[in-house]
């Protein structure tokens, strides 16, 4: 249907409509959401038989943490391997998959770094029925707070944040094979930050953020998405821009676009992209590649770009020429990936 639409551009360009001045035209972001691929391959599938374990120790936090109700490293464990079972229910992949998850008390003297034993993991894999197991240990986490003042072209600038470096290790244990398949160590840190253009007390900032245990707690659910996102196709933010000639139409294309009707745009684009203003025409040509993005549909979307250079070829296009070719790349692989069809 998409490229029939394309063809019968080709016969319209032959009726152009009438152009008029408009005013300067503008690059309009927004936000879209595309299906990213993992990074390490552990073949998984949502008929696998697999739950997800909390490794917790004996509390022995040592220092003023603990009096200033600092989460103890059980509980964010817990916290950790909810994200990552949260995070792998968002992937196609596992849609209708639900991921149970057990604590496991382990009294090794925090081995973490060896990980639990192959014998260990079956036996437990055993009684939780499960085939497949993934680990959570959590190797450290703290706080920190950062406070600064500033002057940036004559402006007193305050500047406040929380810092939450964090290291955890996860394992993915094959129990019908009898063995890990996969371990990784996730090494991070979660800034909150803000600041002020005027003359403000920092410490008044400090309102504005999130700071001690919620900040702590945002910190190790990072880090379980960030590791299912390792492992798992996923659902990834990105920011695209269009033309906007300032035209009504252009306007309320614009306005579609910011409620998703992607189709009522098109229709606004698809008549321009005929404008005898040539500038107009690449720039509905250059929106109507960005609806075929939305669509999947790569192939008209590069054809739609390449109609808007030759339309104009003072257009920049480069750029997300660029990014429709690794879209390209990263659609292949999740064919091959059987994770869309």
């Amino acid at each position: 249907m998409m490229r029939y639409i394309f063809h019968t551009l080709l016969l319209m360009l032959l009726f152009p409509v009438l152009s008029y001045n408009t005013p300067a035209p503008k690059l309009v972001s927004t936000r879209i959401q595309i299906l990213t691929p993992f990074s390490v391959n552990l073949h998984l599938s949502d008929t696998f038989n697999i739950a997800i374990i909390a490794n917790i120790y004996t509390d022995t936090r040592p220092d003023s943490l603990v009096m200033a109700k600092y989460p103890t490293d059980s509980v964010l464990a817990v916290k950790t391997a909810f994200a990552l079972k949260n995070k792998l229910e968002d992937s196609p992949v596992f849609a209708d998959y639900d991921f149970p998850v057990y604590n496991y008390r382990r009294d090794d003297n925090k081995l973490y770094e060896e990980g639990l034993s192959l014998d260990v993991a079956a036996q437990l894999a055993k009684d939780v029925q499960a085939d497949y197991l993934f680990t959570v240990d959590i190797v450290n986490t703290h706080i920190w707070y950062d406070i600064a003042y500033a002057e940036h072209d004559g402006v007193n600038i305050s500047y406040a944040s929380s810092n939450v470096p964090y290291k955890f290790i996860f394992r993915f244990y094959n129990i019908r094979s009898n063995r890990i398949e996969d371990t990784q160590i996730v090494n991070d840190t979660l800034v909150i930050e803000t600041s002020s253009s005027w003359v403000r007390d920092a410490m008044d900032l400090f309102k504005e953020i999130i700071i001690g245990r919620e900040a702590v707690t945002m910190a190790c659910e990072q880090a379980g998405e960030s590791y299912a996102e390792l492992i798992a196709p996923h659902w990834t933010d990105e920011i695209r821009y269009y033309y906007n000639d300032g035209s009504r139409d252009m306007d309320r294309a614009n306005k579609y676009v910011d409620n998703q009707q992607w189709l009522e745009a098109m229709d606004i684009w698809m008549k321009y992209s005929a404008s005898s203003n040539q500038k107009q025409a690449a720039m509905a040509c250059f929106n109507m590649a960005l609806a075929c993005e939305m669509a999947d549909d790569f192939g008209l979307a590069t054809e739609w770009l390449n109609l808007a250079k030759k339309k104009d070829s003072g257009i920049s296009i480069m750029e997300y020429e660029t990014i429709l070719q690794i879209r390209i790349k990263q659609l292949e692989k999740l064919k091959i990936e059987n994770t869309i069809k």
